[in-house]
């Protein structure tokens, strides 16, 4: 472990529940730089928990938090459930990335959604919403991803092409964090040689 790379260490964070339950589930890890960090585990366990921790949504009651940069004013984020706005068009949502126009377009033509890009976001798929608030994310330009359930809905081509773009984003140092049950998202990005963190909550 190359420690100038690491952004964060995450030392048994969690919350309490007005129940008295705590999450997420005990467990301490690193970000890092150049090194994507998969978050494992069941429904209600406490993934999207541990995501908003990491964003600084949650004050946590357990554990510590140890920032060893400032990145949350760099965070891109995809929510578990879209933050889109449904009424406008899938380009003028990715366009609130502040990217240019080609950029955009670009990128809708590599998810084969070009032809969707003047159709209001309500109107597409559950999958092709989520590749609309991927591409608005990548787009940000922001250094520090936190991404939940990306590839939620979404063709197994277009995850391919999800698995490609962490990894040529991470190779360039990009700090990663993403939840999801997808397993085989996680093995298409090792599959283009990248060491990555799995953490089993």
């Amino acid at each position: 472990m190359n420690r100038e790379n690491i952004v964060l260490f995450f030392d048994n964070a969690q919350i309490s529940l007005p129940n008295g339950v705590t999450i997420p589930p005990a467990c301490s890890f690193s970000l890092q730089k150049f090194k994507p960090s998969f978050f494992l585990g069941g429904n209600g366990v406490g993934k999207t928990t541990l995501l908003n921790i990491l964003a600084g949504k949650h004050r946590i009651d357990n554990g510590q938090l140890i920032e060893y940069c400032s990145y949350k004013k760099c965070t891109a984020r995809l929510y578990q459930f879209n933050g889109l706005f449904f009424e406008s068009s899938a380009y003028d949502n990715i366009k609130l990335s502040g990217a240019d126009s080609d950029s955009v377009l670009s990128l809708l033509s590599h998810f084969n959604m070009l032809d969707k890009k003047d159709i209001p976001c309500r109107l597409l798929s559950g999958g092709q919403q989520r590749i609309v608030q991927f591409c608005r994310a990548i787009l940000s330009n922001k250094w520090f991803w936190i991404f939940d359930e990306p590839t939620s809905g979404v063709d197994s081509e277009s995850c391919e092409k999800m698995a490609e773009i962490i990894f040529s984003h991470a190779r360039m140092g990009k700090v990663i964090a993403i939840a999801t049950h997808d397993t085989k998202l996680i093995e298409n990005v090792q599959n283009h040689g990248i060491s990555v963190d799995i953490i089993n909550l």
